[in-house]
C-alpha cells in the first residue's frame, strides 16, 4: 500500500516536472522568435533581389551639414522597386526647388536586376543626366510612368543614337559590358559591378538601393514628396521659400513602376546584398 502510494507520487512529480520543463521551453522558443525571427533587413533575409525590410523609418541620429545649397544625391539601382519608389518621391521636390540645390542620381556599384536590361538602362540614365540634364527629368518620370525606355526617349526628345558616343565611352571606360558578360566576376556569383560611382559608393559606404545622401551624409527619409522635401530642406542654412510648396497632392508612391499605385508603406526596405 504504502509502496503504491509512494509510485504514485513520485510519478506525479515527474509530470510536474515535464510540464513545467515543457512550460519553460515554450517561452524561450517564443522569446527566440520575437528577437529574432521577426528581424528583416539582413543579408539573410533576402528574398529574390529584394530585402524585406518592416522596421520603422529612423530619424538620422547625427545632425545633418547645414549648407546655402545643399548637395543631394540619391542612390539607385534602375529596377529595385525601392529605388523606383523613391524616385517617384522625389522628382516634384527637385523640380520646385530647382537650382536651390544640386541634384543627381547616382548608381550603387552592383545591378541586382541584370536580366531585365538594368545594366542598360543604369548606363543609359547617366548619359543622359551627364550629356542632356535639363531633359533628365522628363525621360525619368516617363519611364517611371510604364518601364518603356523607348516611349521616355521620344517624350524627352531624345533618340538612341543621341546617346550612343557616350554610352560607347562610358562602357570603355568602366568595363560595363565587359563585367555584364563575365559572369565569373559578379557579386556573389549573381550580381555584375556596375562602377560609373564606385568611387561615391566606398567614400559614404553604400549597400544598397536606395540610399540618400545630403551634403555628403547619408541620411533617413520617406519617400513621398512630402517627407523627401522636408529632409532636404531641413539642411539649408536658411531655407527658401520654395520649401513651403504643398506636396500633399503627389500622395505616397508604391514601389515599382507607375503613378497610380499609391499607399507605399514600405519606407525601410531596399534592393541590398
Amino acid at each position: 500500500m504504502e509502496e503504491n502510494e509512494y509510485l504514485s507520487k513520485n510519478k506525479t512529480n515527474k509530470l510536474k516536472i515535464w510540464q513545467i520543463s515543457t512550460g519553460v521551453l515554450a517561452i524561450l522558443l517564443i522569446a527566440a522568435v520575437i528577437t529574432s525571427g521577426f528581424r528583416f533587413g539582413t543579408d539573410e533575409s533576402i528574398t529574390g533581389n529584394v530585402v524585406a525590410d518592416s522596421t520603422p523609418e529612423q530619424t538620422p541620429s547625427q545632425e545633418i551639414t547645414k549648407t546655402d545649397k545643399p548637395n543631394v544625391e540619391l542612390f539607385v539601382m534602375s529596377y529595385c522597386p525601392y529605388g523606383t519608389q523613391i524616385e517617384k518621391g522625389i522628382i516634384p521636390v527637385v523640380k520646385a526647388l530647382e537650382d536651390n540645390i544640386d541634384f543627381e542620381i547616382k548608381f550603387v556599384n552592383y545591378a541586382m536586376h541584370p536580366s531585365v536590361g538594368e545594366v542598360e538602362e543604369n548606363l543609359r540614365e547617366y548619359c543622359i543626366q551627364k550629356d542632356y540634364k535639363e531633359k533628365y527629368l522628363t525621360y525619368l518620370s516617363k519611364f517611371l510612368e510604364d518601364n518603356n525606355y523607348e516611349d521616355a526617349l521620344n517624350a524627352a526628345g531624345l533618340s538612341e543614337t543621341d546617346l550612343k558616343d557616350c554610352e560607347e565611352e562610358t562602357d570603355k571606360e568602366f568595363d560595363i559590358t565587359k563585367n555584364l558578360e563575365d559572369e565569373s566576376s559578379w557579386y556573389n556569383g549573381r550580381f555584375p559591378s556596375f562602377m560609373i560611382h564606385n568611387v561615391e559608393n566606398q567614400k559614404y559606404g553604400i549597400r544598397g538601393s536606395p540610399t540618400l545622401v545630403i551634403n555628403g551624409e547619408q541620411v533617413n527619409s520617406g519617400r513621398d514628396a512630402t517627407s523627401l522635401l522636408n529632409t532636404i530642406c531641413g539642411t539649408f542654412t536658411t531655407a527658401p521659400s520654395e520649401c513651403d510648396t504643398d506636396m500633399s497632392s503627389f500622395g505616397t508612391p508604391a514601389p515599382g513602376f507607375g503613378f497610380e499605385t499609391q499607399g507605399g508603406s514600405a519606407t525601410a526596405a531596399g534592393c541590398v546584398v
